[in-house]
Order: structure tokens, then C-alpha cells, then sequence
């Protein structure tokens, strides 16, 4: 069954669903482009797979698309315009194509169509949580997308709709007061290449004043915000000036922000002087532990997975209770260690 229709139902740019009638998307807060479609639009998901004129080639990927979506009752429209919406622009996705239904059974926002793009979203290197909301790594994505890689085995295809749905979520946690997005998007180089110069300059004026005024009042999420993403603005607010390193520490301890022992523990391990001896570099090595460990414990922030699952790889040999207590913890937190954790019930029960 096909009809046609007037107003579009789904937003172009996010995929939400539209209320009749309405101009703005109330989500992400597109326009809504009222125009005639003259290609029909199908009313279910079997009807548009099996109408485009990729089904022959991607015959067993459409299908399970279709037994999937008809088994749980799930109508996602916008996830098969986007994924035909690749397919239209040239990119042939070969045996890739398993990658679509592995990020439908994981309920991703969208379908995945490269090895790379479905590892990012899972997050299988794990210090990139993007479904967890880590601004840096979504404005990467987004990026990715806006121009596309090509590295050989790392690919992930330009596809406009995906960057616009990054952009938008972007913009939209800063307008719900999620700081890092406000200092991401007023940002000149974190959001290089996403944002035209009149976007950012008008970020800028929109959210750095505030941020300076929350940190200047102690604010350690806003002092966060600004050293990761306005770090020219730390001269202004912080004591110490420009060390970064004492400036992370600081706001590591007194606000016990997982993010912050997290972004600590990467300076510690590899920023050390080029002549360093041995002993020194031994010692920010252990620093790097106790600092995630640190990160692990205070269990609030995007970056606590992380910081739990490298906790627990680093206890697993000597105390694997309290490894499987971090695995625990970081599988909760969206790490994808569900592997590790069983391994490790195994390593109790007497199992291995």
C-alpha cells in the first residue's frame, strides 16, 4: 500500500516524528519543509525496501530488515530513508551490509553501513562513548560524516542527514544546559569544519560569558568545559594560569568529576618531559592508574565507563571480584565489556 501525501510525518534532519501541522521539528527544531511528494511514500517498511530499486542487490539485507521490523512492531521510517539515501549516492556497502542489521539489532539511532561507524557507536574502543554523550566524540563523528573517510579498512561515508542529526542533538543538549556543548559549539577549534564562522561567533556570544561566570563561581563542570574546549579562556578564571596539568588536577579533586580524573589520567601518562628518566616515567605510569581508578569510583560523567573498565582490567589478575565489580560498572555505564564480564564470573565459579 502506497499513498501520497502533503506534509512530511518524519523530520528530515533528526527523524523524530511530527505533530499534524506543525512548522518546526520539536526536537531538533528544523523547519518543516511542507512540499508535494511525487514519488510515492509507503506506509510500511516491506513496501519501501521492496519498491526501491536496490532490493535485488541487497535482497538478503532488506529482508532482514523486514523480518526484523515486522517481528517487533518497530516503524522507523527515517532509518531506511537513510540508509537509501547511501545507497543513492553510490557508496556499494558489499558484505558491509551486515553491519546494517548488527546496528538494528542493537538498536542504534540509525543503521550502520561500515566496520568503523558500527564500532564507533558501540563503543568498542571504548574512550569513545558517543551513544553516552561525550561531546568531543560526537562532534568528531559529525565530522566524519560531513566529509567522509577513506583510510582502508576505516571507512565511514559522508551522509548529510547523519551529520545534521549529530549537529542537532549538539545543539540541542547546550540549549538543555549541558555545558561541555556550549563550550564544544562556541569552540574554534573543536568545531572546525562543522560550523561555518557566523555559527560559531554566534555560539560564542550566546554561551562563553555565562561558562566564564559558572566557573568563575566554582562551577567545576563550567572550569571542565572551558579547560577542554576554551582553554584561552583559563588565563581569565583559573589561578594557576595556563598548566594544564594543575588545572585538571584541581578540578579532579575538589569537583570528583569522572570526566575530569579521566582527562587527567591521559595528561599524566604521556605528557613528561623528552628527557625524563625511566623512574619518572614509571611513576606518571602508576599515576595513570590511580587516577582512573579515581575516575571509576566517583561514577558520574560519560567518561565513568571507561575509567571502570580500565580499572578493572588492571585489578582482574589479582582481585578478580573487584574486577568483576568494575566490569559491572562500566557495562552499566554503555562499555561494551559484557564479554569480559562473563570471563570473569567464569574465573569465580571455577570455570577456567
Amino acid at each position: 500500500m502506497s499513498e501520497q501525501v502533503n506534509v512530511p510525518k518524519f523530520c528530515t534532519k533528526c527523524g523524530a516524528a511530527l505533530s499534524f501541522g506543525s512548522n518546526f521539528c520539536g526536537k531538533c527544531g528544523a523547519r518543516v519543509i511542507n512540499r508535494a511528494i511525487s514519488q510515492p511514500v509507503y506506509t510500511n517498511i516491506a513496501d519501501k525496501l521492496r519498491n526501491s530499486k536496490w532490493y535485488n542487490q541487497y535482497q538478503v539485507c532488506f529482508n532482514s530488515i523486514i523480518r526484523y521490523n515486522d517481528g517487533i512492531k518497530k516503524q522507523v521510517p527515517y532509518k531506511i530513508d537513510w540508509l537509501l539515501e547511501t545507497l543513492d549516492s553510490g557508496v556499494d556497502l558489499g558484505i558491509d551490509w551486515v553491519y546494517v542489521k548488527d546496528s538494528m539489532e542493537a538498536d542504534f539511532p540509525y543503521y550502520c553501513e561500515s566496520e568503523a561507524e558500527y564500532d564507533l557507536l558501540r563503543n568498542r574502543n571504548h574512550d569513545n562513548p558517543v551513544l553516552q554523550g561525550d561531546i568531543h566524540s560526537v562532534i568528531s563523528l559529525a565530522r566524519n560524516y560531513k566529509t567522509g573517510v577513506d583510510l582502508g579498512d576505516y571507512k565511514i561515508y559522508k551522509h548529510k542527514s547523519k551529520f545534521d542529526y549529530w549537529m542537532n542533538t549538539v545543539k540541542r543538549w547546550a540549549e538543555e544546559g549541558n555545558l561541555y556543548a556550549q563550550a564544544a559549539l562556541a569552540s574554534p577549534y573543536e568545531s572546525f569544519r562543522v560550523l561555518t564562522d557566523d555559527e560559531r561567533q554566534s555560539f560564542s556570544l550566546r554561551y562563553e560569558a555565562a561558562l566564564v561566570e559558572k566557573a568563575c563561581q566554582g562551577n567545576h563542570v563550567a572550569r571542565l568545559a572551558i579547560a577542554l574546549f576554551l582553554s584561552s579562556l583559563t588565563q581569565t578564571i583559573e589561578p594557576d594560569g595556563w598548566d594544564r596539568n594543575i588545572i585538571l588536577q584541581d578540578i579532579a579533586v575538589k569537583g570528583n568529576l569522572s570526566d575530569a580524573w579521566y582527562h587527567l589520567a591521559k595528561v599524566t601518562r604521556y605528557l613528561y618531559p623528552a628527557d625524563a628518566t625511566q623512574e619518572e616515567k614509571d611513576r606518571h605510569e602508576r599515576l595513570f592508574w590511580v587516577y582512573l581508578k579515581n575516575g571509576a569510583k566517583a561514577n558520574n560523567g560519560v567518561m565513568a565507563g571507561y575509567c571502570q573498565y580500565m580499572t578493572a582490567i588492571i585489578t582482574e589478575d589479582d582481585n578478580p571480584e573487584e574486577a568483576k565489580h568494575w566490569y559491572e560498572l562500566a557495562l552499566s555505564n554503555g562499555q561494551d565489556v559484557q564479554y569480559s564480564l562473563d570471563w570473569a564470573n567464569k574465573r569465580l565459579s571455577g570455570q577456567v
